[in-house]
């Protein structure tokens, strides 16, 4: 997060607001979020007439794929989306809010890179999640782990590189693999 990195509390209300519901002030669909009102959606009538988030952080979710979206120029300003896949609707950028949603034409037999949290298949190479909740999550609980680390004074532990040391005369930067398992004759 660039903009607000300390208070993620706006990003827990927008992955639990409700879109697309009839506003509180008129028949327009809420499609608006205001990240430092942390308030309820609202809908354009109400950005407009009320002008009470004019130099606030409003983002403006749409539908893709019967799913809540936002598009990445909005929000690449507050959180940082290079690792959450992006998808391209009507010639914008987008990244779903919540986690993706299996239905029955999602095939989970797919080979391929998977979402660290859901488990969503058919992924980009470069990316880890499928949504902006699920990297939430991913964020939440490697802070709790570190927090651990810290209580416990645990050190991390290094990688198998740094703790080999080459036999000499060996060119060899990192271990063999070891013995390979053989399987068994039928």
């Amino acid at each position: 997060m660039e903009a607000q990195e300390g208070d993620r509390s706006w990003l827990q209300d927008f992955i639990q607001a409700k879109f697309y519901v009839p506003c509180q002030c008129s028949p327009k669909f809420t499609t608006n979020f205001c990240c430092e009102c942390k308030g309820l959606p609202f809908c354009e009538d109400c950005k407009n007439s009320t002008h009470t988030h004019d130099d606030h952080n409003v983002l403006r979710v749409c539908k893709a794929s019967r799913q809540t979206a936002t598009t990445v120029l909005m929000i690449k300003k507050l959180l940082d989306v290079s690792d959450i896949q992006t998808y391209s609707i009507n010639g914008q950028r987008i990244v779903y809010i919540s986690q993706r949603q299996s239905n029955e034409k999602h095939n989970p037999k797919v080979i391929g890179r998977k979402c660290e949290i859901c488990g969503w298949s058919n992924l980009s190479s470069s990316v880890k999640f499928c949504s902006i909740e699920c990297k939430v999550d991913w964020a939440s609980k490697e802070e709790k782990t570190i927090r651990c680390i810290k209580q416990k004074n645990w050190s991390t532990p290094k990688p198998l590189e740094e703790c080999y040391v080459a036999p000499s005369g060996s060119f060899r930067k990192r271990p063999r693999k070891g013995c390979p398992i053989r399987s068994p004759l039928v």
